[in-house]
């Protein structure tokens, strides 16, 4: 808690010393949740429930010239089952971005391209990842150098290329890196067609493949909703040097009844390993809620979700959660 009381006040203090505009914000994603049924294998068990911060973050965004900016961002993740029963807290987001004409180069810790996408359109990040977050597909942070841009005269097209450590969050540990790839044209003025690729080397060829492609579409202020194919592939990492390859489906959809209501639904298909020799590997995932806006900048989002496991004999996953999502 020092450690957090201390950068706190360092990023304080620097947002008032002379580097343009500086802009402090935070958000949290707060829940009681209850565990009507669960899968013995699950560390959690059933009719486990409690109050949890799942994510709690704190950013500085500087603008240190027209050309220049930077940003500093910590986040908390609160208790989990897993592991350790205090918070943990550590540095998010720490890059610095150059804009040219028509395109931007990022240096530092920074976002990776798959997320940022089909998060936007999914809108509900405050009660579930998206699904190549989920499964691990790739890490939601990278170090590394990036640029991203727009192509053509009406800048329909965007792209955003990545080279990165492929360490996530820690300090790099071997020669292995991450190359990202991503292009995102806008097809109407609401259809939005995605599609990411990376790979990533490893040692004795157990390289890891991945790609992602989406189509989404929003009315804003009434109606967004969106479908996604992932497919994940590592080689060589199954006996007899056998690849394992993975392919995920979801689906999702809200929309907005009122000022203050909305409702949101997601379906994820998850298969393992698709290989027609493996049985009974594959989940279903269903989730849906309420979204009521208490102010502008606070939401209290009632949610369940239903884990549908194909293997016969394996209990299902039910949670229900209340949520309080708040920015500040």
């Amino acid at each position: 808690m020092k450690k957090i009381f201390l950068t706190l006040c360092s990023i304080f203090l620097l947002s008032q010393m002379s580097f343009g505009q500086v802009k402090l914000s935070g958000l949290a994603y707060f829940d009681y949740f209850y565990n009507f049924e669960r899968n013995s294998g699950k560390i959690a068990e059933k009719d486990q429930q409690g109050f949890q911060f799942r994510r709690v973050f704190f950013t500085a965004d500087f603008d240190i010239s027209e050309k220049l900016s930077s940003r500093v961002r910590l986040e908390s993740d609160g208790a989990n089952f897993a592991g350790t029963p205090k918070f943990a807290s550590y540095l998010k987001d720490f890059y610095v971005q150059y804009k040219f004409e028509s395109a931007a180069l990022l240096i530092g810790l920074q976002g990776t391209p798959p997320i940022e996408t089909e998060e936007k359109y999914w809108g509900y990040r405050s009660v579930e990842k998206i699904q190549v977050d989920i499964r691990g597909g790739v890490a939601t942070r990278d170090m590394g150098v990036a640029i991203k841009g727009s192509l053509g005269e009406g800048k329909s097209t965007n792209y955003w290329v990545m080279y990165g450590n492929n360490s996530s969050h820690g300090a790099e540990s071997n020669k292995y890196k991450r190359v990202y790839a991503q292009i995102n044209h806008q097809v109407t003025s609401n259809l939005l067609a995605n599609l990411d690729v990376n790979f990533a080397n490893a040692s004795k060829d157990k390289n890891h493949l991945m790609g992602r492609f989406g189509l989404y579409y929003q009315e804003k202020g009434a109606y967004s909703f969106g479908a996604s194919a992932l497919y994940n592939s590592i080689q060589k990492v199954l006996p007899g040097d056998k690849n394992l390859n993975s392919l995920g489906v979801s689906a999702f959809g809200n929309t907005t009844i009122s000022n203050d209501f909305s409702f949101f639904g997601r379906v994820d298909y998850w298969d393992a390993n698709f290989d027609s020799n493996v049985k009974n590997d594959s989940e279903i995932t269903f989730l849906a809620g309420v979204d009521y806006k208490a102010d502008k900048n606070l939401s209290i989002i009632p949610n369940i979700s239903f884990n549908k496991y194909e293997m016969s004999g394996i209990k299902s996953d039910i949670t229900g959660k209340l949520t309080f999502f708040w920015r500040f």
